[in-house]
């Protein structure tokens, strides 16, 4: 991987703008990453990668080491900026970036101990079946009296298709529903804990118990201290329309989730992710048997909608869905979409007709998704939770406590009650990347 300086006589790499930096203090950056920028590469191909612009802005902070970096270039010293996790080219969102060894150490542990919660914000290609009504009777057909009736007695069209996936891929893993008309409310409300979490801004919303929640979200009896940082505001996109999906009225549809416990439609994938060996570039991940490795995804509807095409003046349908990866793999939810034939809109890599891809849906044409020329992948790495404080002012006790701590849990060893460890399991901090998806009609 080349770092910033490898560019040669490239245009310098402009810093990140005041509105991409959610949080930072001397050992770490979290930043909301803008679509369509590597992480690191030569400028003279890419003109701007993550590692160039956090590079310009450190210089401008003072927090560059220009000895360091020719001790660097010289191998003689590691890279001043540490990647703690990953985000795809195409994916924009909260990525978080260590100065220092000790909290690169610190942060990777969460992500390698799945400690950490994910949350992405999608765009999928066409309408998930849909629990609300029979869609092979028009609701205009129907009286209330008898759409009601409708959709008490049908057999549940969104188990169902999840039950044909399970069907289709159960030689390698499994295909779940978690919520659904079929279930209970109280077996829906269950299934919506996973996402839970996310409506602790608003306690009242919906008629949640928003602190009780969130204590069971974290494993506690009481709710945990949470050290939230925002971005000032999305990256703006170019867009000639404003943006209609935003942060507020995916706050809004989650509220409206919860309210409606007896709606919902969530599931969960289980399904190993390794290299597509049909690919001779060596890019894209596959649903495989062979040298793969576990994957698990959970993935909630909020709004199945529509989206304005620039190729032609026609709205093409899509759903709006919140993603949580419970295993970090790559490509991991990218790959896991397209297994159930609803790609992400815009991904260029998936939206194909992939050798490994099974079908049970026949409006899931490739070609359709190909054609349509979306502005960028819909896929936006919304919220991250990690445990415990990424503040500095971390004492030398602390900081010997915690590491020992990171070795007890890397060996699977039970850790120790004492306080410093203690007072992890009742800290959290979540970071925010506001989200801007242009073209999206949110009509019904």
């Amino acid at each position: 991987m080349s770092s910033s300086t490898d560019a040669g006589t490239a245009t310098p790499s402009p810093s990140l703008p005041g509105y991409d930096v959610i949080y930072e203090n001397d050992e770490v950056l979290v930043v909301n990453k803008p679509a369509d920028v590597p992480m690191d590469g030569d400028l003279r191909v890419y003109g701007r990668t993550v590692e160039s612009m956090v590079h310009a802005h450190m210089k401008e902070r003072g927090l560059y080491d220009e000895a360091h970096e020719r001790l660097r270039q010289d191998g003689k010293r590691k890279k001043q900026l540490k990647f703690v996790h990953q985000l795809d080219y195409s994916t924009s969102g909260v990525l978080c970036l260590a100065f220092t060894k000790d909290m690169a150490a610190r942060l990777a542990h969460c992500f390698e101990m799945r400690t950490t919660r994910k949350y992405y914000v999608a765009l999928l290609h066409g309408h998930m079946p849909n629990d609300a009504i029979k869609q092979t009777i028009s609701e205009e057909n129907l009286s209330r009296r008898e759409s009601a009736n409708q959709c008490h007695n049908h057999t549940g069209l969104f188990r169902a298709w999840v039950d044909q996936w399970q069907a289709v891929w159960q030689d390698l893993g499994s295909v779940r529903a978690d919520a659904c008309a079929d279930f209970s409310a109280e077996r829906n409300k269950q299934a919506l804990d996973e996402f839970r979490s996310l409506l602790r801004h608003s306690p009242s919303a919906a008629g949640v118990d928003g602190a009780a929640a969130v204590a069971a979200t974290y494993g506690g009896a009481e709710p945990p201290t949470v050290h939230r940082h925002r971005a000032t505001a999305p990256i703006h996109n170019t867009s000639p329309r404003a943006a209609a999906l935003h942060d507020d009225l995916v706050h809004q549809l989650l509220a409206d989730a919860a309210a409606a416990a007896a709606s919902l439609c969530s599931l969960t994938v289980d399904l190993p992710v390794g290299y597509d060996v049909t690919d001779p570039a060596h890019f894209r991940m596959a649903v495989a048997a062979e040298q793969s490795r576990p994957a698990s995804s959970s993935l909630l509807v909020l709004k199945r909608t529509y989206m304005e095409t620039r190729a032609a003046n026609e709205r093409v349908p899509v759903t709006l869905v919140l993603l949580s990866p419970h295993t970090g793999r790559r490509h991991q939810l990218r790959v896991h979409c397209r297994a159930l034939g609803f790609p992400i809109v815009g991904d260029s890599a998936y939206c194909a007709d992939l050798p490994w891809c099974r079908s049970i849906t026949p409006e899931a044409v490739p070609s359709k998704w190909s054609r349509m020329a979306a502005s960028r992948m819909y896929l936006h790495a919304w919220r991250l939770v990690l445990p415990g404080s990424v503040a500095s002012h971390v004492s030398e006790s602390e900081r010997v406590a915690l590491k020992k701590k990171r070795r007890r849990e890397t060996l699977g060893v039970s850790e120790r009650d004492d306080a410093a460890v203690a007072a992890q399991r009742d800290e959290w901090t979540e970071f925010v990347a506001p989200l801007c998806f242009p073209d999206v009609v949110m009509d019904d």
